[in-house]
This record gives structure tokens, C-alpha cells and sequence, in this order.
């Protein structure tokens, strides 16, 4: 019975010593699995587009004929002056807010604008109507009205013939130039410029010999001292 169990002993002794001799296995290392995130899609910046000189803001009648009439008063072009603000206004009275001393004013609201206007270093105000048809304005060294404006009457006329030029053939105003103005006695109401079929008034009409010129013709006006009547010879 004891060699039995020697017999038994001796067997587990070797058992162990062979498994203690038998190298372990490396353990091989696995690599992760890393999940990849999703790509984002790629938008393009959005980029506003550049405004066009189409696209640039259309100022109303009366705007443009307060730069028309600054343009015509520094004699420059009409591009040279800086629109800095146009701004709707409910006027307290006929005079626009702007009367003289010795000026009578209709006591009615009269709706129009307030336009700031620079040029050669200087800024001016103008009130106008809705169609800028009356203007007046403040010069911003003297700050008082100026009656009746930057020689208004003058460039009233001469604006009244540079849309008569537009009208008839589509030259853009800023390309109208005005070669001479010349104050006139007209010697009727027709301006000296009366048809074979018209009857005219035979009453002495103060105004302006106004001569425009383009790049291909010269253009002759007869008008009355505001423009409202206004001839072509």
C-alpha cells in the first residue's frame, strides 16, 4: 500500500515539474477597436454677394434734385457729392421750416425730406417737398436759412432742362453738362419762342438762356425763372 501511494506521489511530482518546464505561451496583444467618427459634410461659407451700382439705394426725386443743385452751385459732378442721410419729414409750414425774417408762410404741413449732403469739406441741410420741386437749405458754416436757397430759381431752370434733354434721348443727367446760363428778358410768355399757331401774351417774362451740352450735340433752352416754363430753340 505505501508503494501505492509513493508510486502516486512520484507521479504528481513529475506532473508538476513538466508543466513547470513548459513555457507560457505569449500573450499576443489586440489591437482596439477605435470607432471612426462620422465626417461632418462640407458646406461652403455662404458669402453675401457685393452690391452692384444697379443694386445701390434709388434716392427719391427730391434727393436728387438737392445734390443736382449743390452740384450746379460748386459747379461739380453731381457723383462728387456724398448723400450722408435722406430722411421723411412732415415740414410745419409752406416755407419748410426754413422761413426768412420777412417771409410769409402758409401755416400747413407740408410733407418732404431732410437731406444731408457734403461736399468739398462742407455739409448742408436741405428741407424739400415730396418732389423736391422747393428746397431750401442751411449751410453748415453759416447756419441760417438761405433765401431762396443756393441761387434755387437759377438751378431750378437748368435742372428743368437737363430732364428735357434725358426725356428726349436718354442721356443719364450726370452726363449733361451745362455750358452757359445767361439771365433773359423775354419779350412774351412764350419766351421768344412762339409757334405759328400760338397766341402768347405780350408781357416782358424774366428768365434764362440755358445751353447744355452733351457728348455729341449742344441743346438750347428758354425758360421762365423757376424752370416751369421752359423752350427748346
Amino acid at each position: 500500500m505505501q508503494r501505492m501511494i509513493d508510486l502516486c506521489l512520484a507521479s504528481v511530482t513529475v506532473c508538476l515539474l513538466i508543466s513547470a518546464c513548459t513555457p507560457i505561451p505569449a500573450i499576443q496583444p489586440t489591437n482596439p477597436i477605435i470607432s471612426q467618427p462620422e465626417p461632418l459634410p462640407v458646406t461652403s461659407p455662404t458669402i453675401s454677394p457685393q452690391p452692384t451700382s444697379e443694386a445701390l439705394e434709388v434716392y427719391p426725386p427730391a434727393a436728387w434734385a438737392a445734390i443736382e443743385d449743390l452740384a450746379l452751385h460748386f459747379e461739380i459732378n453731381p457723383n462728387q457729392v456724398e448723400v450722408i442721410s435722406v430722411l421723411r419729414e412732415e415740414w410745419p409750414d409752406s416755407c419748410l421750416g426754413l422761413a426768412a425774417a420777412d417771409e410769409m408762410c402758409l401755416q400747413v404741413i407740408t410733407p418732404g425730406y431732410r437731406i444731408l449732403l457734403g461736399t468739398s469739406g462742407q455739409r448742408f441741410e436741405y428741407h424739400t417737398d415730396l418732389s423736391g420741386g422747393t428746397l431750401r437749405v442751411i449751410g453748415d458754416t453759416v447756419l441760417e436759412p438761405i433765401k431762396p436757397g443756393l441761387d434755387l430759381d437759377k438751378s431750378k431752370a437748368i435742372l428743368a432742362a437737363m430732364q428735357a434733354v434725358n426725356q428726349a434721348t436718354g442721356i443719364p443727367l450726370s452726363e449733361i453738362q451745362v455750358a452757359s446760363i445767361e439771365a433773359a428778358q423775354w419779350p412774351d410768355s412764350c419766351l421768344g419762342l412762339a409757334r405759328s399757331d400760338e397766341m402768347c401774351a405780350e408781357v416782358i417774362t424774366p428768365g434764362w438762356k440755358i445751353i447744355l451740352d452733351t457728348a455729341d450735340n449742344i441743346y438750347i433752352f428758354h425758360t421762365d425763372q423757376s424752370g416751369e416754363n421752359i423752350r427748346q430753340r
